[in-house]
């Protein structure tokens, strides 16, 4: 035979064509139209490969046809014209031809290919075989009854296919061939065709589309000639008819695509996270030279990329585990190139952006040409094997190939002109051209890139990201060429010391020469023919983890997988990979139960340097690295992981255990297991496994020539070194036997394993022995037993009962150890899959059919049709060099070897021939009662779904853009619940429920949820309530009137409430324009303004979404007047600072703009409401106005894509499901943000910004109202309203009587929520009855707040916090809102009780008692505010004015509506209260959703617990509300009071200073500025600076720890009650250098606030553990949401940077926490609390000292003192905190995990002030240069350049500890935040900036504009109790401080005053040389947050390898990961 190496170079064109009509073949068309293919092959020998192939398949079918063409295929098989009830299968089988691998069928998209494989050494078969496919062509019986018989069948292999792989194929197939038929053509079909196709529907199908000419026959086998075979053929076809006008088949094309497409799948059930990209592109004809050569090409291409990839996946922290490209054909015409990745969990983004970098790198640079000669070494290899091997080509192999012929045209050219060609045309492909193939890999090529995760972490705007970032960074030539390792030369250095032959022999019987050799090796070698190109070997020797200890069983059993990462051959896999180029040689090892061994394959050509690799094996030492010990474990885990998530691990585990019991060698590796892992010892076993060739015996059979071979032999396995000292050195007799144990009786057992679709595994085992006298028999008897039981059981359950697709049957005899003189014991188990609700049937016709084969034995039949099978295994075994190797290792590893291989060949294969013999049925009857005990002893285990079904919300639906499901309204930020604890409303007049809108606002995205606030204060706070609603009545403040003088009204329920609002100048311009103004002197000389439009998203169209707030930002960007943002310069120059004082909203269904401006001059006001005109209708959209701001917008945009917003988007999208609202989120579509024209924007502006959808708004502190209105009349009269402007349409929001559910997970979700809503129209609130029902429903929701606080106090609690709410969502629409924050895995407990808590109310309502403490709850609320009525904050009365416009909301007037609050509120009754839960019923709109970071809850436990308790409430077996006792009095006994040793007046402070008897200073200011309003606060010095690092964690608990407990003596539960009507808030903090205590109460309340301070120092908090148990069970909760928050590794590292490693600034971690000693804790906080002398406490607000004094002298003169003081610090003795900034420049990036790219930037100086007298000066004009640097960065960044959305500078200066005589130290921060890519250029032009203002200073304009708004809040600030208290406690603090607060006041108001008379530009520039660092560019630190580069999730790979791919074993390596079919062509399914 010519060799491939002497083939010469052919002289071919590059247009000449290739061969079309197929090689080697008889081909031909009968006159019918049939074709025919037939071809002789003699291998294997009297064997022939038949296929009918027929061009149809499932793309034909129609709609209800779906599934019908696999349907079809199924039938063939079970009854023809000739054939009924299956006899094809069972004549097939008789003839030995297997149901399975013999004979089957497949269903494409394109084709049906019916295949048999059988046995021709009589005369009949072949003809017989050929008219089966006859009948299959056109006779198939499709009966009614044969479609009953076979649709379980066909629907259990339906069911099979549902599992992860399934579903994930099925979705990628979906996205790709999107657009398509083929995405909707599944060969598989749909549940519900099978399940009810009829007959007839089949055979309409099977006769439109079965006809000849579609259909062609291929024959190819050991025929003498294929003449014969044709007039078969002819015989059986040619008879049959050709129908005219038949239908064409029709061609579907494929369409391309430009924009790449995305998927994020979520497959809950997934093995693990892979990346998938593929390109499409259409399938080139096979018809030239040239096409040829394109095809080598792209094959040169796909290896040396895969090359790469596995070189990759073996570095330090690879991106993934391994990764492969392959081209695939998908359809006809149409094929992709292919790109998969398997990667670590959270490892999606680092996975796809390495593989698209790579591609990138290769287009940029090209492959090297080492490179490619590499791959062209390794395919000349290959095709120079199959050429050596073309004459031993199998005969399916042949057949297959001319399949694809017939189907899809496909050339067959023969191999020897493929050679020749491959040969010619290889050398002369370049690297260049090679390369040039990476241009159809570009994203813009129809291309898809998909993830796939078992959990969520990735999202699609994160791929696009990724994307984009690459295609940057090759767009710049950023990537670096590709960096080659060096490979060296040889496999071995040295070559060894061949070793010698000390034993010959040659064994007839099989045919084999055996060696001793002098290292004690023994070899046995066959030389065969069966293939030229093939040489296999196993060598093994006993002894293998059976005899390890369980301590050293986890290690050792990793050794073989470490030391393979390391490299076993003396080299790392990677540089191994190219140093066998183009040698076709694989190598591999196995450490096994009771062996080691290793095993090879080669060419003939590369037995030497596969032997020079066993050489290595044995002498290479393996030592552990590092890196390559991390990447083994974090694959292990993995797999771990993955196994884990496998629904049926738990089932594979507990039949392991059952079976063979519960020690450690059977038992599932987890991952603590991998924790315990020596890699030293694990790698020093693998070392010792393979040491002493004296232990091995070596089996090698193949194209050998012995000449060659013996002395390759001698040379590198003779020369192998033989230890001083035997190693593992077993004797078969002597090993360690498995601690096997089968159970002794009958078990029955089913396990329920969550899955996401319903699957049922059965397992049925028998325990079989055999006994060791007549063994050899006994064994191959359990051969035949395993083949019949599984003929029988698949005919009866799947050809009688048509109840499954297949069935197994498996003999286990490894049960114990090959021992020579022991008995065989083992098992024989049954295993099927079926439908979950007949699996016990199934298995007790199973199991009654065993018992019948062993009660009356098989038949005749059945047992002629076994050995009629394993006749025909065997003879094709005979042929095959691996069925040799395998029989001659049996030989040397059977019971009865003794020395002599081929007496023990000898005496197995007699020993089957006499089993043949000897076989009929009732032997083997016999058989099966002998070795079976299966009717008092067997093992049935049934995998069923768990009985609550494991749905994940996220499933298939959620890859396509539309799958929106969950997401959540807000973050649990603090494990506060979702922004929807009822709140206060700083400005009710009117109190109500406030519109809730998803809103757009300059500054933050959010949905507006609230409930009850009131102006009272600028905090929100809950308001504590008591029994006793009617405080007694005091003197204070008689100038006013009293709430409690208020007289009751008479009311009439239907009176309407007037439309023109209470208090405003209210009308309209003849143009339309309404207006509100209203005279209001809180603040003083301010005013707010606001212009609200009834424009918002709602109104967009599909390609304007986000204008209208595109609109709102342009507005102050450029209008008629005003270009380039002079609005906001305009408007800082008076002080109205750009954010907090003027600002704009977008929402759904309105746009205000809002200004707070000084009027002290009185041209401001007119140009304030001037520049409100501009909005209205002068808005400048320039294109160039547009990109400007498009940056900025687009930042903002950016910035809402956290946590919180996708919950936000994701509530308000479900909410708002089947509206348009839903559609409309304020902030847009990124895609027109981008894009977006102007002219589109200003389309919009003037389609709907029309003078009568508008409202101007003014309140301020106006001498009069007319001349407002006129100044609104001479700005906005003259505008001209449009003629027939469009009305505003209305968008309804229908309603749904099903609940909908949720689960959402959100990975950096920062803890577990519930939230439970139910919708409902909008009430109006038009007369008093309405007004009555809102009361009604507000003390219902504060009735149900209380019982939520209750139940999170309680041992154990469902939640940490529970609130209810109602919300007006949008116009028409509202919604009760319940939401709890719970701990991981809780979220079924919250829903639980917060269901069963309103289903408790409906059945028992709400006690008398609980409604009155609400009822003093609120009428404690509105006397607060009617007390504050005339000190409203303009703004608030604004924004009742906007609602009233925009919501028709009444305003009423604070007065009216307290005297009907005083009158209402007495009569409304618990039962009226209690019957609001009627609306809470879950058919009202609900909506019952949960938010997770990890899957824990599902739709059906969603589900479940609504049912549950629905059905419990139905019962009436919910308890009634059993509440707690409530204590009258928070001081049990009132202390003896103290009395006053020192008072000082403080005029310049207007304040009064007293030092008490027990040490205590107190200062207290008497103000005006809001007559329901006390403010304090106290502290003293000494905090936790001072504690050492093993105490610092426990007591920085304690605050939190007693707080839980109750501080004030009363748990929080009860104090609650107890302040019930009363409006006092105490509360204390645990800080570095101070301790503290704060609070805020109504006057009349003061008594009851001095009463907790007292508490507070007189109570010892001592911990319980329930309570410790909560607050340890929320911390952690905290710490790890701050482990997902994406920010959190950024603040940390900014801080570490900063500020040092001290303990001090280390975030805590949950380790921390588990140190924490509680009693340690409390007993800390107790003494922050104890001694009086050393607070001070300042008091500012509504003080009557003749009412205060004596309650400060009770309450905290008569705090005690203790007796010895307790921390009692001098401040310059203080321990100071390790504060050290750095002192050179530090620019570093962190990458954190994150969903969605976000950036965020800290640059930061440091800053001191040196101590003197300046340093009061020096700290002033530290806040001044910050304000200044801000509102620079702001302007060159926003407003200049665009790219961001706001910038923040920020002063520390507590770097040192507050001592008088040292420096301060601290530091100045900018903060921003902004695109990835561009966040360096960024950091580089703020860095410029600062250093431009030092070296050239600020503008005038710059210094004037920070003045005038330090100044304008200044005197805001003067106004509030506030800015008071906290300018006196500064004074107290401040390091001027030396025993008078007065001077120290004075000093530095001085020093402000001084700092602003000189600040100039010159002033302000040295200030910025001074203060930092000049130039600032010598010292900062630059810390960016960035996307990781990587995250995670496990998947198998979706597509293998090819042949090629060298790197495709290894891969196949990975148990239980493997990848996915390349061609997805699942869906065929065999009969």
């Amino acid at each position: 035979m010519q060799s491939f190496r002497s083939l010469e170079p052919l002289n071919v064109s590059l247009n000449q064509e290739v061969y079309q009509r197929p090689f080697g073949v008889d081909f031909g068309r009968l006159d019918n139209g049939l074709s025919y293919y037939v071809r002789c092959n003699p291998k294997p020998k009297m064997r022939a490969a038949l296929a009918l192939a027929v061009k149809v398949g499932s793309v034909v079918e129609e709609e209800d046809e779906r599934g019908v063409a696999h349907i079809v295929e199924h039938l063939a098989f079970s009854a023809t014209k000739k054939y009924t009830n299956h006899n094809i299968v069972k004549f097939l089988e008789s003839i030995g031809a297997e149901f399975g691998p013999c004979h089957n069928a497949l269903t494409f998209f394109d084709e049906t290919v019916y295949e048999l494989f059988i046995p021709m050494d009589k005369s009949e078969l072949l003809s017989e075989a050929i008219f089966v496919l006859a009948e299959f062509s056109s006779e198939i019986r499709l009966s009614k009854d044969d479609l009953e018989k076979e649709r379980g069948a066909v629907m259990e292999e339906y069911r099979g296919n549902r599992n992860a792989s399934g579903r994930i194929v099925d979705a990628h197939w979906a996205l790709m061939m999107e657009g398509s038929k083929y995405a909707e053509r599944l060969p598989i079909g749909l549940e519900k065709v099978i399940q009810t196709v009829s007959s007839e529907t089949l055979k309409q199908f099977y006769q439109k589309w079965y006809h000849l000419q579609n259909m062609a026959v291929i024959a190819v086998g050991d025929f003498p000639e294929t003449k014969s075979v044709v007039e078969l053929i002819r015989t059986h076809f040619g008879h049959k008819t050709s129908k005219p006008d038949l239908p064409p088949i029709p061609h579907f094309p494929v369409p391309s695509h430009e924009e790449p497409r995305f998927s994020y799948f979520v497959e809950p059930e997934a093995s693990g996270s892979s990346v998938f990209i593929s390109s499409k592109m259409q399938a080139g004809q096979l018809k030239t030279i040239k096409d040829y050569r394109d095809m080598l090409v792209e094959s040169v291409f796909e290896t040396a990329l895969n090359q790469r990839f596995f070189k990759i996946s073996k570095r330090k922290d690879p991106p993934y585990f391994l990764c492969s490209a392959a081209t695939d054909d998908l359809v006809c015409q149409s094929k992709a190139y292919m790109m998969t990745s398997y990667c670590k969990e959270k490892g999606t983004l680092e996975a796809l952006e390495s593989m698209l970098l790579e591609v990138a790198r290769v287009r940029l640079h090209g492959f090297s040409e080492r490179e490619i000669s590499v791959v062209r070494a390794l395919l000349l290899s290959n095709i120079e094997s199959a050429y050596l091997e073309r004459d031993q080509m199998k005969s399916t192999s042949l057949r297959n190939e001319y399949v694809q012929h017939f189907i899809h045209d496909k050339p067959v050219i023969g191999i020897e002109y493929e050679a020749q060609l491959q040969k010619t045309l290889l050398p002369y492909i370049s690297a260049s051209e090679v390369s040039k193939y990476a241009e159809k890999l570009w994203t813009s090529c129809s291309c898809v890139i998909k993830i796939v995760e078992p959990q969520a972490s990735a999202k699609i705007n994160d791929l696009k990201n990724v994307v984009m970032k690459i295609n940057k960074l090759e767009k710049e030539r950023s990537i670096t060429p590709w960096d080659d390792e060096d490979v060296p030369e040889e496999v071995v250095n040295s070559k060894p010391n061949a070793g010698n032959i000390v034993q010959h022999l040659e064994d007839s019987n099989i045919g084999a020469t055996e060696l001793i050799l002098s290292n004690g090796m023994r070899v046995c070698y066959k030389c065969t023919d069966f293939s030229d190109d093939e040489v296999l070997f196993s060598g093994f020797s006993y002894g293998g983890l059976s005899e390890l200890p369980e301590k050293k069983y986890f290690s050792y059993l990793m050794g073989s997988k470490i030391a393979g990462e390391a490299g076993i051959f003396g080299h790392r896999p990677s540089v191994l990979m190219d140093m066998l180029a183009g040698k076709r040689v694989d190598v591999g090892v196995e450490v096994g139960t009771y062996m080691r061994s290793f095993h090879g394959d080669c060419s003939p050509l590369y037995l030497e340097t596969a032997l020079q690799l066993v050489y290595q094996l044995f002498t290479t030492d393996v030592t552990p690295v590092e890196e390559v010990v991390k990447r083994v474990m974090q694959v292990e885990k993995e797999m771990i992981l993955a196994r884990e998530r496998d629904p049926f691990t738990a089932f594979a585990n507990r039949v392991t255990e059952i079976n063979y019991g519960k020690s450690y060698f059977f038992r599932p590796i987890k991952i603590s297991n991998l924790e315990k892992v020596d890699p030293l010892k694990a790698c020093e076993y693998f070392n010792s496994c393979f040491k002493d060739p004296s232990t091995f015996t070596v089996v090698i059979v193949g194209n050998i020539d012995a000449s060659v071979a013996l002395p390759l032999i001698l040379q590198y396995l003779g020369g192998i070194p033989k230890p001083s000292e035997s190693i593992f050195h077993f004797n078969s007799d002597y090993i360690k036997e498995l601690p096997f144990t089968y159970p002794t009786t009958i078990t029955r057992e089913v396990v329920h394993s969550p899955m996401l679709e319903a699957q049922c595994r059965v397992d049925i085992c028998i325990p079989i022995e055999l006994k060791k006298g007549i063994m050899v028999e006994e064994i191959q008897y359990v051969g035949f037993l395993s083949k019949l039981l599984e003929n029988k059981i698949l005919e009866l359950l799947r050809f009688k009962h048509g109840q499954i697709y297949g069935a197994s049957v498996n003999d286990f005899l490894d049960g114990y150890l090959p021992c020579i003189t022991t008995d065989v014991r083992g098992d024989i188990s049954i295993n099927f899959s079926c439908d979950p609700k007949i699996s016990s049937k199934l298995v007790d016709l199973a199991l009654d059919e065993i018992l019948r084969l062993q009660e009356e034995g098989p038949s005749d039949q059945d047992v002629s049709t076994m050995l009629e099978i394993e006749q025909r295994a065997h003879e094709n075994g005979l042929q095959e060099n691996g069925y040799w190797v395998h029989m001659i290792l049996d030989s040397y590893q059977s019971r009865i070897y003794s020395g002599d291989v081929g007496t023990s060949f000898k005496i197995r294969d007699e020993g089957r021939s006499k089993v043949r013999e000897s076989l009929t049925p009732l032997t083997m009857q016999l058989a099966l009662q002998r070795i079976m005990p299966f009717k008092n002893q067997h093992t049935v285990v049934i995998l069923k779904p768990q009985l609550s079904w494991f749905k994940w919300l996220t499933s298939f639906s959620q890859w396509t853009p539309h799958g929106r499901d969950a997401k959540i309204l807000a973050g649990i930020a603090g494990l506060t619940i979702l922004a929807l604890s009822f709140q206060r409303v700083a400005n009710l007049q009117l109190l109500k429920l406030i519109a809730v809108n998803k809103v757009e606002r300059e500054g933050i995205s959010y949905i507006f949820f609230s409930d009850f606030r009131l102006e009272s204060t600028e905090r929100e706070r809950e308001r504590e309530i008591e029994m006793d609603w009617l405080p007694t009545e005091n003197s204070q403040i008689a100038k006013k009137h009293r709430f409690r003088s208020l007289k009751l009204v008479n009311v009439d329920f239907d009176q309407e409430f007037q439309h023109q609002p209470f208090g405003v100048d209210y009308g309209r311009l003849d143009n339309g324009l309404v207006y509100y103004v209203r005279s209001n002197s809180k603040p003083r000389m301010r005013a707010a303004l606001a212009l609200a439009v009834k424009v918002g998203s709602v109104l967009e169209e599909e390609d304007e979404r986000g204008v209208a707030h595109i609109v709102e930002h342009l507005a102050f960007s450029a209008t008629k007047i005003y270009t380039n943002h002079d609005i906001v310069k305009f408007l800082e120059s008076i002080g109205a600072e750009f954010g907090a004082c003027q600002n704009a909203i977008t929402s759904a269904d309105e746009t205000v703009y809002e200004l707070f401006v000084p009027i002290d001059k009185p041209e401001l006001l007119s140009q304030a409401i001037s520049v409100l005109a501009e909005f209205s209708s002068e808005i400048r959209v320039s294109k160039d106005d547009l990109e400007k701001e498009r940056g900025a917008v687009m930042e903002e945009y950016r910035g809402n894509r956290n946590a919180s917003g996708r919950m936000q988007d994701a509530h308000w999208a479900l909410m708002m499901e089947g509206s348009k609202y839903a559609e409309r989120l304020p902030i847009g579509l990124e895609k027109v943000i981008r894009t977006v024209s102007s002219e589109r924007v200003m389309r919009f502006y003037k389609k709907w910004y029309h003078l009568h959808n508008m409202a101007v708004i003014a309140v301020g502190d106006f001498p009069d109202t007319k001349s407002v209105v006129e100044l609104i009349r001479t700005h906005f009269g003259e505008k001209i309203t449009a003629l027939d402007p469009p009305i505003i349409p209305l968008f309804p929001v229908p309603s749904h009587e099903e609940p909908r559910f949720s689960c959402f997970v959100e990975s950096e979700a920062s803890g577990s929520a519930v939230m439970i809503s139910y919708k409902m129209p909008a009430d109006e609130l038009k007369t008093v009855k309405d007004y009555r029902d809102m009361l009604a429903e507000s003390m219902f929701l504060h009735a149900l707040n209380q019982r939520f606080f209750k139940i999170s106090r309680r041992k154990d609690p469902p939640y940490f916090s529970c609130s209810a709410a109602a919300d007006a969502l949008v116009r028409p629409l509202k919604a009760y809102i319940m939401s709890s924050s719970c701990k991981e895995k809780g979220t079924l407990e919250a829903l639980e009780s917060m269901l069963i808590e309103v289903a408790r109310v409906r059945l028992h309502g709400f006690s008398e008692r609980e409604v009155s403490v609400v009822r003093a709850l609120l009428l404690s609320e509105i006397e607060s505010v009617y007390l504050e009525r005339d000190q409203m904050q303009s703004t608030s009365l604004r924004d009742e004015y906007i609602q009233h416009f925009i919501h028709n909301e009444p305003v009423i007037g604070i007065e009216s509506e307290a005297q009907l609050q005083k009158t209402i509120l007495p009569y409304i009754l618990a039962s009226e209260v209690s019957k609001y839960t009627e609306k809470l019923q879950t058919s009202c709109s609900c909506v019952l959703k949960t938010i997770e970071p990890q899957a824990s809850a599902t739709i059906d436990d969603l589900k479940t617990v609504m049912l549950k308790i629905n059905n419990l409430e139905k019962e009436g077996s919910i308890s009634p509300w059993d509440d707690e006792y409530i204590p009258e009095e928070i001081v049990n006994i009132k202390p003896t009071p103290g009395y006053i040793i020192k008072q000082i007046e403080y005029s310049n402070i207007g304040a009064t200073e007293l030092t008490l008897s027990n040490g205590m200073r107190v200062c207290y200011k008497c103000t005006d500025f809001f007559d329901d309003q006390v403010l304090f606060t106290g502290f003293s010095y000494g905090g936790l600076s001072e504690l050492p690092e093993s105490e610092y964690f426990s007591c920085s608990m304690g605050s939190t720890i007693a707080g839980e407990i109750g501080v004030f003596g009363h748990r929080p539960s009860v104090l609650m009650d107890m302040l019930a009507g009363k409006r006092v808030e105490v509360g204390t903090k645990l800080g570095a250098y101070m301790r503290t205590f704060s609070g805020d109460c109504s006057p009349s309340d003061l008594e009851t606030a001095l009463q907790l301070v007292y508490q507070l120092f007189t109570t010892n908090v001592t911990p319980g553990e329930e309570e410790v148990k909560i607050v340890m069970q929320m911390a952690e909760e905290a710490v790890r949401a701050q482990e997902r928050d994406p920010y959190t590794a950024f603040s940390n590292r900014v801080k570490e940077l900063n500020y040092g490693n001290s303990y001090f600034f280390r975030p805590i971690r949950i380790s921390d926490l588990r140190k924490v000693d509680p009693v340690k804790a409390c007993e800390y906080f107790n003494s922050c609390f104890k001694d009086p002398s050393t607070f001070t406490v300042v008091i500012t607000g509504n003080i009557d000292p003749t009412i205060a004094l004596p309650l400060i002298l009770q309450y905290l003169g008569g705090i005690p003192k203790s007796p010895e003081p307790i921390f009692h610090y001098n401040r310059d003795d203080l321990k100071g905190l390790p504060f050290k900034f750095p002192t050179t420049i530090i620019r570093e990036v962190v990458r954190s995990p994150m969903v969605e790219a976000q950036c965020s930037v800290q640059l930061c100086f440091p800053v001191e002030l040196k101590n003197g007298t300046m340093q009061v000066e020096e700290i002033h004009c530290v806040g001044f240069l910050s304000k200044l640097l801000e509102t620079k960065i702001l302007q060159v960044l926003r407003f200049k350049h665009g790219q961001i959305y706001a910038a923040g500078v920020s002063v520390f200066l507590g770097g040192n500890k507050p001592s008088r005589t040292g420096d301060v130290r601290g530091d100045m921060s900018i903060n921003f935040s902004c695109d990835p890519e561009i966040s360096s250029k960024l950091v580089d032009i703020a860095l410029d900036e600062v250093v431009r203002l030092q070296e050239e200073g600020a503008l005038d304009q710059d210094v004037s504009t920070i003045l005038e708004i330090e100044q304008r809040a200044h005197e805001n600030g003067l106004q509030e109790n506030y800015y008071w208290l906290e300018r006196i406690l500064r004074s107290y603090q401040s390091r001027i401080y030396s025993g008078d607060v007065g001077t120290s006041f004075k000093i530095q108001d001085e020093g402000r005053s001084r700092v602003r008379e000189s600040l100039t530009p010159s002033t302000a520039q040295s200030a910025l040389q001074r203060i930092l660092p000049y130039p600032c560019k010598n010292q900062y630190t630059v810390v960016i947050l960035m996307p990781q580069a990587s995250r995670f999730r496990l998947l198998r790979s979706l597509f293998q390898q090819t042949a090629h791919g060298r790197d495709a074993k290894i891969l196949a390596g990975i148990a239980g990961l493997t990848v996915l079919a390349v061609c997805l062509w699942r869906y065929s399914k065999k009969s």
